[in-house]
């Protein structure tokens, strides 16, 4: 694979440092499905844009404090497929993992497999991975950080055919791009359905050029494919090139124009949703936020779990 020696190492190095930084830090929202109440660990992903580093990279890092977790990484490698060839789909819970006599994780997936199953493209790329899709040959990089989302939003029935380490994996298939990554994954999650395992997420996803934050939620228990409505919400912001940004496991995007594509991507049902689900209401006069209706936080740095303290942290 023709990977940068300079990302990866920018890649370690932040890396290092977020993990010295919430070291025993934080819980995540509590609108998170996961019990971070009794859980003092805490995902942090940092985003450099290119114009932000000492020698031009882009950087998109992760930490994944957490102790129950399969770290174990693998090399996809890239494949060709016949026309008409299928790949299965199955549910990846990010916190399950077996003894070894009952076999990997990656193997063992296999008996959760959703019953559907997606068009192969002619040619997959070679990959990395570990709880989620990191990187692949054509330098599109990811990180994750969960955020949490108004429970009304969660979808956790077997109508949600992906979750977020799914989702990863199918970027890193099949993206050129950090902007094709997120169109990949928003447009399987709308038409497949995202939950299960998982409820609102945060991604860093970044190629040699740019640096994204994409963030989605599942669209609700009822949603099934027979409602003919998106299966998920997601919105995605570019970093500018001479900025850095950090998720704490809060959501990050505020207000968003639509209009302005250099910047913005997002789910057709990004605002209508909302309103439906009494998250925000037009005749306000109030702009919409992304944030206040899908994913609001509060608190102090004190009381917030240490996810304010590391945001204060990282600028600092």
């Amino acid at each position: 694979m023709k990977i940068k020696t300079s990302n990866i190492l920018g890649f370690a190095a932040i890396l290092i440092m977020a993990i010295v930084m919430t070291a025993g830090l934080g819980e995540r929202p509590e609108a998170a499905a996961f019990d971070w109440d009794n859980t003092p660990e805490g995902c942090t992903s940092i985003l450099v844009g290119k114009k932000a580093s000492t020698d031009g990279s882009t950087m998109s890092t992760h930490t994944c404090d957490c102790g129950v977790c399969d770290w174990t990484w693998r090399h996809i490698p890239a494949a060709d497929y016949q026309e008409g060839a299928k790949r299965k789909i199955y549910h990846i819970n990010q916190y399950v993992t077996w003894p070894p006599a009952e076999g990997l994780k990656w193997e063992r997936i296999k008996d959760a497999f959703t019953g559907v199953e997606i068009p192969q493209p002619a040619h997959t790329y070679a990959y990395h991975h570990g709880m989620f899709g990191y990187m692949n040959e054509n330098q599109v990089a990811i990180g994750e950080s969960t955020i949490g989302c108004q429970r009304k939003l969660r979808n956790p029935t077997p109508s949600a055919i992906f979750d977020i380490t799914s989702l990863t994996l199918m970027a890193m298939e099949r993206a050129t791009t950090a902007r094709e990554a997120i169109q990949i994954m928003g447009s399987l999650a709308e038409e497949y359905g995202y939950g299960f395992n998982d409820a609102g997420e945060m991604l860093a996803v970044s190629d040699p050029d740019e640096v994204w934050i994409f963030e989605i939620m599942p669209a609700g228990p009822l949603w099934t494919p027979e409602t003919k409505k998106p299966g998920a919400v997601w919105c995605a912001q570019r970093v500018p090139d001479d900025h850095v940004s950090v998720t704490p496991n809060e959501s990050r995007i505020g207000q968003i124009d639509l209009q302005n594509k250099d910047y913005f991507m997002a789910s057709s049902n990004v605002i209508s949703l909302a309103v439906d689900m009494g998250f925000y209401d037009p005749s306000s006069g109030e702009p919409f936020s992304w944030q206040k209706a899908y994913a609001p936080t509060e608190g102090s740095a004190a009381s917030s779990g240490a996810r304010r303290g590391r945001l204060w942290r990282f600028f600092q």
